[in-house]
């Protein structure tokens, strides 16, 4: 969207805020194993920033929606190569770190990319929004399981020095 008078303009989330790494399959031979584009929609519209959605599959409309707290047990039928049922968005249609524009979930599914196995991600920058501490750690156990990892970003640096 453009910006007009008196607007100002705001950074959008980047792909390093969340994901801090992936497979090395897809680093040395650029097969892409850890992300793919998938079907995305809502219950009703909502306009968000296509980074940083954790999302699960939903049987009943056959796309993945944001996950507050569904059963993920529940899961059945998800598109993605290996099954899995729970994902984070990472990107628009155009792939991983395209972030230019949100992206408006409803009714129509709308082409996502997510991160799905074989990464690590700091949950810091995952926007899990009404979801509870326990919602939320379902969600992690869930993504473990599909091989992504929880990598924190370090709260204290402390020099040293060798003498």
């Amino acid at each position: 969207m453009p910006l007009t008078s008196g607007q100002y303009q705001v950074q959008r989330k980047f792909l390093s805020e969340v994901v801090k790494g992936v497979s090395l399959v897809e680093i040395e031979r650029g097969i892409q194993v850890s992300t793919a584009t998938v079907n995305a929609g809502a219950a009703t519209d909502t306009a968000e920033e296509p980074i940083g959605i954790p999302m699960v599959w939903d049987n009943a409309s056959t796309a993945f929606v944001r996950y507050v707290d569904q059963d993920i047990s529940a899961v059945t039928g998800s598109p993605l190569p290996d099954g899995s049922a729970v994902a984070i968005a990472v990107g628009d249609r155009r792939g991983a770190g395209f972030n230019t524009t949100d992206v408006t979930l409803g009714a129509v599914a709308v082409p996502l990319t997510v991160l799905y196995r074989e990464a690590q991600v700091d949950y810091a920058g995952v926007a899990f929004g009404a979801a509870t501490s326990g919602d939320i750690a379902e969600f992690k156990q869930a993504m473990e399981k599909q091989h992504v990892v929880e990598v924190a970003a370090a709260s204290d640096v402390a020099t040293s020095y060798i003498s």
